[in-house]
């Protein structure tokens, strides 16, 4: 297994997560998360000598997220979009307490706002480790 392969198995369930708590679509969140590695592994013989190379791969996909907000408010709005039964079936927080409510509140707030707080959960956690 290369050192890339290696990145990737460790971190793709972290990108996955945080990419669906911005974006509030499993779908996309796989989309950026592809799309993240993609471009991590186009400069990975820099990114690999990096101190913390997953910090600069999620900066990669919250810029993803961030910049193609725009887009999928705009096919949002012209479908007609339900609300989905099970908001936390992908269950991305399992260790938090009302965590439906959190999902909630999260999924009414602009990309960027969700971003901040997503990336200071799992700041904290790695903090934590």
């Amino acid at each position: 297994m290369t050192d890339f392969e290696q990145f990737v198995a460790a971190h793709v369930d972290d990108l996955l997560r945080t990419a669906y708590l911005i974006v509030w679509d499993e779908a996309e969140a796989e989309d950026l998360a592809q799309e993240c590695l993609l471009k991590v592994a186009r400069r990975w013989p820099r990114v690999c000598r990096m101190e913390q190379p997953q910090a600069y791969a999620r900066r990669i996909l919250v810029n993803l997220a961030v910049d193609g907000a725009r887009g999928r408010a705009r096919r949002r709005s012209e479908l007609e979009w339900e609300a989905v039964a099970d908001p936390i079936a992908v269950d991305p927080l399992p260790d938090l307490d009302l965590r439906a409510e959190l999902l909630q509140a999260l999924g009414q707030l602009p990309a960027r706002q969700r971003a901040v707080l997503v990336l200071r959960y799992f700041n904290d956690l790695t903090e934590a480790r």
